[in-house]
């Protein structure tokens, strides 16, 4: 069981300004900070790698203290309601009614109470910690999630009601520790004054803030969810995950089109452990905001969309409304659509009106090379085709390598254009760019990118096994070679892998490990010497043969005793 992770709220003026970053909302992750207390000086959580912690099922079931006055019951639930009423996030807070229960305790039960000695029970006289909820956690990366989580009240200090006349609101603080017993932290970097781990910039105005006070004049319903929190469930428990693909009328994908997302946003993790999550899309459109609609630096007015790809596809979001708009532009026609996203993953298709003209990229084809592969020369001959027939009809107008015209990459509609570019290579692994650009008013590029690696240095051994020179090795053992670099599998074969015995086998090699690996057909033999081999015939894969041939040697393990002996179980015995 991990250590619990508590979070606080605390009430009054804190300060904590920090420049820097725009983002905000954050979740609770398997790589956070580890501190249990509210009072740390710093407490950072890793807030953009590492697994969320979620709940299994999406589903917190959780009690209220049959302690709790009457009157606090309501305002409870409809606290943590707040996060149900989310309608494109899955998770669900379930109310199981009252519990005999009073403290906080691993016990089973997920449990919501006022402590009338909170402060002194925990240490935190005067401190102006309103509650903390502490959750409970097993296992570990895909794994890791959360199993309890129980929310106590400062009853001690402070009188609960609506807010008004002196009292606390019960709802806006029980919304913000139920978002920590979901998994989500507060919306703000270094949470130094309030000791609690957070990260991004200070969202005032979010329910997840760490400070109840806190926010602009008309703007501090903390009980009233932003878009940044909704967009955070969103991000860990999303209901829909949404792709567009764009086609011509004939089905055919168009690339490099822009796809805006209107009437609409959707989360996007940050970039580090300090950032918190951005939300990009429609978001300067009020009725795109939520609560109290405030401002907020994590809000970005861009698509969530990439333009989209060969196939005429985008990314994949997590919509935060189902009633969206989908813009599709290219050059300088658009196209706008309405829709309603479904639940689970979908795609859907934007058809471009026929009258905007030929939007589909030429068919470009490499002939000559593969991506990723070899080369022994530091000049190639790069060549292929390109045509426009069937996909627009525009013809080819130029294919470049490089961003330079290859030679023949033109031709009229419905031809086939056979280009060439000699290309000089550096040592290493190089990067080509070809992109075929056709006829088109819209001039619409199709472009691939190939890994080519000019390679004239032999390949090395960099691990045998078993090792050379030693003894007590297995008889069912395979032996095997490391290489530095990918090797050509075809150089790898029982006549340039030998054995001074002439023991018979076979010889397989692993691309992913650089391994070659000889298996005997029979098992090696008790006390003997076997001296292994690797020939100048094994090549790397741009086909540079070994420097000069590899030669180790090792012995097996001595004959067993056929005495019987003492216990021990690595054994299984079938019969005696």
């Amino acid at each position: 069981m991990k250590s619990t992770l508590s979070k606080c709220i605390v009430s009054g003026l804190l300060l904590l300004l920090l420049p820097g970053t725009l983002f905000a909302w954050c979740w609770i992750r398997d790589t956070g900070s580890t501190n249990q207390g509210c009072g740390a000086l710093l407490y950072v959580e890793n807030c953009c790698d590492g697994n969320l912690r979620l709940w299994s099922g999406g589903t917190m079931a959780y009690h209220i203290s049959n302690t709790t006055p009457g009157s606090l019951t309501a305002p409870l639930q409809a606290g943590v309601n707040t996060w149900n009423a989310i309608v494109m996030s899955t998770f669900n807070f379930a109310y199981q009614g009252t519990s005999p229960l009073t403290s906080v305790s691993r016990d089973g039960t997920n449990l919501i109470s006022i402590d009338p000695q909170f402060a002194t029970r925990n240490g935190r006289i005067g401190e102006g910690i309103l509650a903390i909820s502490t959750t409970w956690t097993l296992g570990a990366g895909g794994s890791y999630r959360a199993v309890e989580s129980d929310i106590a009240f400062n009853g001690e200090e402070y009188t609960w009601g609506d807010g008004t006349a002196g009292t606390i609101d019960t709802a806006a603080v029980v919304a913000h520790e139920s978002g920590h017993s979901a998994g989500l932290s507060h919306a703000g970097a270094q949470c130094q004054n309030a000791g609690s781990e957070g990260c991004g910039a200070n969202f005032q105005e979010a329910t997840m803030y760490w400070n109840y006070s806190a926010g602009a004049a008309g703007l501090r319903d903390k009980g009233s969810l932003e878009l940044d929190d909704a967009a955070a469930m969103i991000h860990g428990y999303p209901r829909s995950t949404f792709t567009v693909k764009v086609e011509n009328s004939i089905g055919q994908p168009i690339v490099g089109v822009t796809v805006d997302l209107l009437d609409a946003a959707a989360p996007r993790d940050g970039l580090n452990n300090l950032e918190g999550g951005r939300i990009y899309g429609d978001v300067t459109n009020i009725s795109v905001l939520m609560g109290d609609k405030a401002p907020s630096g994590s809000y970005i007015t861009q698509t969530p969309f990439t333009t989209t790809d060969s196939a005429g596809l985008t990314n994949a979001i997590h919509p935060t409304h189902r009633s969206i708009r989908l813009r599709a532009s290219i050059a300088a026609f658009s196209h706008t659509v309405s829709h309603t996203v479904a639940d689970g993953t979908s795609t859907y298709t934007l058809t471009m009106p026929e009258a905007i003209g030929d939007l589909v990229a030429p068919l470009l084809t490499v002939t000559s090379h593969t991506s990723g592969q070899f080369v022994t020369t530091d000049t190639i001959t790069l060549a292929g085709t390109a045509s426009d027939a069937g996909r627009g009809d525009s013809g080819v107008q130029k294919v470049t390598v490089n961003g330079v015209p290859a030679a023949g990459g033109s031709a009229p509609a419905g031809a086939t254009a056979s280009w060439s570019s000699d290309i000089s290579l550096s040592p290493g692994t190089n990067t080509i760019t070809v992109t075929a650009t056709d006829d088109a008013p819209a001039q619409n590029p199709n472009t691939q990118v190939l890994s080519i690696t000019y390679d004239v240095v032999p390949p090395t051994v960099t691990q045998t096994y078993p090792p050379a020179s030693t003894s007590g090795i297995a008889v069912n053992s395979t032996v095997s070679v490391r290489f530095d670099e990918p090797m050509d599998p075809s150089s790898l074969t029982t006549g340039t892998f030998t054995n001074a015995r002439g023991l018979p086998g076979t010889v397989s090699y692993d691309a992913a490990s650089r391994t070659a690996s000889f298996t005997p057909d029979v098992p090696l033999s008790y006390q003997t010497s076997y001296t292994f081999t690797l020939t100048t015939g094994v090549r790397d894969a741009a086909g540079n043969a070994l420097a000069s041939p590899v030669t180790w040697s090792f012995t097996t393990q001595s004959t067993p005793s056929s005495s019987g002996g003492g216990g021990g179980g690595g054994c299984f015995i079938q019969s005696l």
